[in-house]
């Protein structure tokens, strides 16, 4: 027989709302670090591409002419595209089949479009990824209390760490959208760039 007696039933109470505790801690901290990354993978991809240099505003130095010449001859197509083709590495064909499913009418749209699209694709991506991720927390959640209502250590100790290994997965999910998104934004860059 093994009772229980009431200084002990206080300190398996007490020993599991600490549990309890430290699990909303690392759950508010888990959907705090998910909302982060996806405000900064929606920022990342709502910023405008590079425009041209601003105007020489009326304060600016004047410069002769030998100088303004320099920059012109940099920005000749020929050297442009010497050097674009130098530097800038050949995007996949998955990469490319991407960009083109998710833009059918790719010669028609602009490099500006074309990018908005793409924004847009990849915030329904990390969107979906971050819902999953929560699903998948609120069932270890759900397995963490009924463990704990069960009084089952082994079963809370499994849904702690199976809490982590979603965060582990999630982290690396995100990653790889995020580099997946570059690689398009770089693709459709690349395409306009050899069409003009």
């Amino acid at each position: 027989m093994n009772r229980s007696t009431p200084d002990n039933a206080g300190g398996t109470e007490s020993r599991g709302k600490g549990v309890v505790r430290r699990l909303r801690s690392l759950l508010f901290g888990l959907a705090f670090f998910a909302a982060g990354m996806a405000v900064s993978a929606w920022w990342f991809l709502r910023a405008p591409p590079p425009g041209p240099a601003a105007p020489e505003s009326a304060g600016a130095p004047v410069l002769s002419q030998s100088a303004k010449a320099v920059p012109q001859r940099l920005d000749s197509p020929v050297e442009k595209a010497d050097s674009e083709a130098a530097f800038a590495p050949t995007p996949d064909p998955a990469t490319l089949d991407t960009v083109k499913r998710l833009i059918p009418n790719l010669d028609s749209v602009s490099l500006a479009e074309g990018t908005e699209v793409l924004r847009q694709s990849s915030f329904a991506e990390f969107k979906q990824a971050v819902q999953e991720m929560q699903a998948r927390v609120k069932g270890a959640e759900e397995r963490f209390l009924q463990a704990q209502a069960d009084q089952s250590e082994a079963g809370q100790e499994a849904a702690q760490k199976e809490i982590q290994q979603i965060q582990a997965d999630h982290l690396a999910g995100l990653r790889r959208l995020t580099a997946a998104s570059q690689a398009r934004m770089n693709a459709l860059q690349q395409i306009k760039g050899a069409a003009h």
